[in-house]
């Protein structure tokens, strides 16, 4: 069996997997955190969200989006990695109850990350094209394994609170060391401008229904 081959019959068993959690078009905040699934039974018309960190794998059906200003569309067999927080908009197509819109999705943890770069970082590729904090690439075996992984714990609760922490460090590890690395270390390896923001961006959008205090001075 060729990669190909076989990455197909990994996404054919995440398909049955989450159509199992998902009879009807919802969204399920799994048990895991920070793992989500989601289904759509029908194009939708934009919709306007926010984006925390995260990596999300299409696994049916074709989203559009735009997030913090940058288009990144993608479908089948592809994820997409945002690496900061950034409003954005998306609409989906190709869904039918027939043939609904399937994916899942990880919100990333920076510490998580910032542990990785300092104990690993030789995992970091030599990539010298511009830094975007949003990626769009295929999904490799080793990410899309890590996945059914995490997904299959579901069945199991008892043992969520041992393993899914590690499978969630071995998913920021893939994606460390893939072409999303570059994104990731660059808002995650502090001291560095692109932290200092996200950073910011962070705090303002936990703080913003908060009252600020700001004294005057003569």
């Amino acid at each position: 069996m060729n990669q190909s081959d076989n990455i197909l019959e990994l996404n054919d068993y995440l398909k049955s997997s989450l159509l199992r959690y998902l009879p009807t078009q919802s969204r399920f905040e799994t048990p895991i955190r920070g793992l989500a699934l989601t289904r759509y039974d029908k194009n939708t018309s934009a919709i306007k969200c926010f984006y925390n960190p995260m990596v999300a794998l299409v696994i049916q059906g074709f989203k559009h989006s735009m997030i913090g200003g940058r288009e990144a569309n993608y479908g089948k067999l592809h994820c997409v990695t945002v690496g900061i927080d950034m409003p954005g908009v998306f609409h989906i197509t190709d869904a039918s109850s027939q043939a609904p819109f399937l994916s899942l999705s990880v919100k990333l943890d920076r510490q998580i990350i910032t542990q990785l770069i300092s104990e690993a970082p030789s995992i970091f590729t030599d990539q010298t094209t511009e830094t975007s904090p949003v990626v769009v690439d295929k999904v490799s075996s080793d990410l899309m394994q890590a996945f059914i992984r995490l997904v299959d714990l579901l069945e199991t609760p008892a043992r969520i609170p041992v393993l899914a922490p590690m499978i969630l460090r071995e998913i920021h590890y893939y994606l460390l060391s893939g072409i999303q690395g570059k994104c990731l270390r660059l808002f995650n390896t502090n001291g560095t401008q692109a932290n200092r923001i996200a950073q910011a961006i962070s705090w303002l959008r936990e703080n913003y229904t908060s009252s600020l205090n700001m004294a005057l001075r003569a």
